[in-house]
């Protein structure tokens, strides 16, 4: 991550380097490979129609490069950049406050300490809830 331009303003540039290496590549291609081997299996006729990705024009390896080059980005929630917590490296505390800043809140998945092992949509949700009382009760 760099800095775009001298104003704080500007969106920062970021390269996440997905696929980097050769063997990033090969992993992704292998993941990619086995996945529609497993969907073309006769027991799923009855439920599958078409492969839609990268879909059945996808015949050579390069198609599938293509197709994992194009789609490499996080998908994951990033969590714990902005944790609860009473140490040193916590950001907000149990009510979701700020420390240090009167009248500012976080009310999204940065606030939890660690990630989770499912997806983060549910607790996200129950946090945003949970600020909202907090922010009604005057707390």
């Amino acid at each position: 991550m760099r800095l775009a331009t001298a104003d704080w303003r500007d969106a920062p540039i970021i390269h996440a380097n997905h696929l980097g290496t050769d063997r990033d590549v090969a992993a992704i291609v292998r993941g990619i490979e086995a996945a529609r081997e497993i969907g073309a299996q006769r027991a799923f006729d009855g439920v599958r129609a078409a492969e839609l990705i990268p879909g059945p024009k996808a015949t050579s390896k390069q198609d599938v490069i293509d197709l994992a080059r194009t789609g490499s980005a996080s998908f994951g929630h990033a969590v714990g950049t902005a944790r609860i917590g009473t140490d040193a490296d916590a950001v907000v505390d149990s009510e979701l406050r700020v420390h240090g800043l009167g009248g500012l809140r976080v009310a999204d998945g940065s606030v939890m300490p660690s990630i989770i092992s499912g997806p983060t949509a549910g607790p996200c949700f129950m946090i945003g809830g949970r600020a909202a009382e907090f922010i009604k009760s005057g707390a």
